[in-house]
């Protein structure tokens, strides 16, 4: 019994898991979305498709965009919005209904010439 204690003490510490990516939620020719787990601090590049990253960090409730080529650190759970190039024209508003955003309560928190992220 007291060898299999002590092996168990001497056993190498436990790798943090890799990037665990989910099969995309949406993609299609604008964007690519996934919801991943990692573990946390781990940085985590743009990938090999080289695409502006909009980062939905769901453990620290933020939003924040990331250029091609950056690199940012996982808190563990987030969506991950890659942004193709694809360039198309807003769609106008033709409906009755007023536009989603700039609402009452809601906060602007990053606008740039890629996307705007509300809270």
């Amino acid at each position: 019994m007291m060898t299999f204690i002590l092996a168990l003490f001497l056993a190498p510490p436990a790798l943090p898991a890799p990037l665990q990516e989910a099969t995309p939620l949406i993609d299609n020719n604008r964007v690519t979305v996934r919801e991943v787990n990692s573990a946390a601090g781990k940085a985590a590049p743009t990938d090999g498709r080289n695409h502006d990253r909009v980062v939905i960090d769901l453990v620290k409730t933020t939003a924040f965009f990331v250029p091609k080529g950056g690199v940012y650190g996982m808190s563990g759970h987030a969506i991950l919005i890659d942004l193709k190039d694809l360039s198309i024209p807003p769609v106008p508003n033709q409906t009755p209904y007023p536009l989603a955003f700039p609402r009452e309560g809601a906060k602007k928190i990053l606008e740039n010439n890629r996307v705007i992220i509300w809270d």
